[in-house]
Order: C-alpha cells, then structure tokens, then sequence
C-alpha cells in the first residue's frame, strides 16, 4: 500500500489554493518539499474621501498600481488611510505599500516626517486581482501626499482554486454587514481561513475595508458560513461590497487514493490550477490548468519515483503528449509540460505505479 502525505498551502482572491510536501513510506521514503505563498485579507474606512486613480512613478513594474485612496477617522480618533492595489500585469508579486507621515511633536513648530510601510491584505496578488490595504494614523500623524507602492516582488507562486465564494455584495441589515459562504473544493482541510473585501458607499467610493473571524478549519467538500462587519464610523454609508478574497494558512494536505494511500506532489508555474483530483481508477493526478502567460508557458510536477523503470503518461485534453520531459534521479521524477495558451485539462496517469 502507497503512504503518503503532502502538506499543501493554496491560495488567491475569490477562490484560494495550497501545497506542500510529501513522503512515501513503501520501500522508500520519498520527502518532496513544497514552498507556497497565499492570500491575505486586508481592511479599509472612510469620511471625506475621494477617489484617485493613478499608476505609480516610483514602481519598477507600471501595470501594478494604487487604485484608490480613501480616509475616515474611526472611533478611538485615529485617521485611516485606505486604499486597493491592482495587478494588472501577468505575473504574481508581493507589495508593501508606503505613505508619508508628519509627526506633531506638540509644538505648532516642531513636526517630523516618516515614511509607514503596511502589507496589502493578500501577501500575493495575482495578476487582473484587486487587493485592499489600511494605515492607521495615530494622535498628532497627518498624511504628507498620497499612499504608494513602496516595493515590489514579483513572485513564483502558482494560484490554486480550492476556496469559492458565495455571496450577495449587498449591505445586510443595520450591521451593514458581508454575508455568505466560503466552499473548500480542494480534495484536503484548508485551515485558518478569513474572508477579506472592499466597502462602498451609494456613490461607488471606496470607504472601508474589512476581515472576517478566523474560521479555523474547513474539510474537503465542507461550505460554512462568513460574516464581514464595516468599522462603525462608516456603517451608516456602507451600501455593497467588492473585491472577495480569502486568507489561509499553509495546511497539512493529502490527496486521498482511496485505498488507504496518499499522493505526494509538487506542481509549480506561473499558473492558475483548478479541479485538483486523484483518480484512483487509472492512477491518475488530473487538474485543469491556465497560464499567467498570454502565449502560454512552462509547469513542473515533481511526485515520488517508485521503481527505477517508473513509467507515467502525459495528456492534454485527452490526447497524449509526447513533448513532456520526465528527469528521474531515484527518487523524485520530473516532469516539464508546456502548456499552450488558454485553459486545459492534464491527465498525468501512473503516478502511483500501480498500472
């Protein structure tokens, strides 16, 4: 019997994905290290706010832009700061925002100047993704110009469809609040899992931000419900929601054989990944897959090599693919597939060995 398991984060906006890695204890014992990067959340507000669109100068990548930029002074008096980055590019990357700030020092003569840096709410944006990002300003700071991109990373991260939204954008009742579902489609436990969006007011102005509690696990197959409350400050105008997305952590992630068995894998490319299965009737990891890359592009699927003469078999939309590069070192295999542009189905079949 195959024994495996795979720790595997997956992650994005609206939907989510994850990966890790995995061991085989048959004769030999297969680790495959898994690194992935995922989605945060972010939070947002508003009291006179206006709506600025505009790319940023000072970014080393001009399709990643400040989309917005709002304000609102909240209960405890502090100004809030908010605003949304969008990823208009094709690959994934990894963004600090930054805003300058003037310090009171108490005399109406003395101020000094900072530059506060935040993370958006999604550690990654993917790319044609909105994602939310908040400063909050305390007693005596006040903005010196707009918020900016202060750094950016692209990232290698493939975006794994595993978390699906369901919900009406519209205010619900005198919470003014987000209410819907969240569904794990992946075949494994996502954990840790919060729902982030952007608020508007009637006028369609960006006014808030907002996170939902942590839901603490959510098992393969399993939807559960999700509340999102506005901060109380702008809960008067709050009129419908926008940009959805979801926050996990990485999980501890296995692919069910069926027998008692799991399936370890890497996969990796600047892809979207959705419709992630094994099939134990022909011993087959199937997925459908889109690249990031408008022409298309490369992914790599690393799982345990089982005997030395391991034989599986590539297919792309039912048809065999004979251009896959398979690299086995004893006990890895590789296997390079390019993907043409637009979205496909792959098969890769006898991953187990057992047919």
């Amino acid at each position: 019997m195959l024994l495996y398991f795979i720790e595997y984060p997956l992650v994005h906006a609206n939907d989510i994905k994850y990966k890790r890695y995995g061991m085989n204890t048959s004769k030999e014992t297969v680790a495959l290290a898994l690194v992935f990067l995922f989605i945060a959340a972010a939070s947002f507000t508003l009291n006179p706010i206006t709506l600025e669109v505009y790319a940023e100068e000072n970014s080393s990548n001009s399709t990643v832009a400040v989309k917005e930029r709002g304000s609102y002074v909240d209960s405890l008096g502090r100004l809030n700061i908010v605003g949304v980055v969008y990823n208009e590019g094709n690959k994934p990357v990894s963004v600090k925002v930054g805003i300058n700030v003037m310090n009171n020092m108490g005399n109406s003569h003395a101020s000094s100047n900072m530059i506060l840096t935040n993370d958006t709410y999604s550690r990654i944006i993917y790319p044609s993704t909105i994602v939310p990002f908040k400063f909050v300003l305390e007693s005596g700071q006040q903005p010196n110009g707009k918020s900016f991109i202060e750094s950016l990373t692209e990232v290698d991260a493939t975006y794994y469809d595993v978390l699906h939204l369901n919900y009406t954008n519209m205010a619900i009742g005198t919470d003014k609040a987000l209410f819907g579902n969240v569904k794990n489609v992946a075949p494994f436990a996502v954990h840790n899992v919060s729902v982030y969006a952007s608020v508007h007011n009637n006028n369609g102005s960006q006014i808030d931000s907002v996170k939902s509690n942590v839901i603490p696990t959510i098992n393969s197959g399993e939807e559960v419900e999700f509340m999102v409350m506005p901060d109380s400050s702008v809960k008067p105008d709050v009129y419908y929601y926008s940009c959805a997305g979801v926050e996990l952590e990485p999980p501890i992630s296995t692919i069910n054989t069926g027998d008692g068995g799991f399936i370890a894998y890497d996969l990796r490319g600047l892809v979207k990944i959705s419709k992630l299965a094994y099939e134990n009737s022909n011993d087959s990891i199937v997925f459908s897959v889109d690249h990031y890359n408008p022409a298309g592009g490369n992914i790599t699927l690393k799982i345990p090599q089982m005997v030395d003469n391991h034989k599986v078999n590539v297919l792309i939309d039912g048809k065999p693919y004979e251009k896959a590069k398979i690299n086995m070192d004893g006990k890895t295999m590789n296997i390079d597939i390019v993907i043409p542009p637009e979205e496909h189905s792959i098969q890769i079949k006898g991953v187990a060995n057992s047919i």
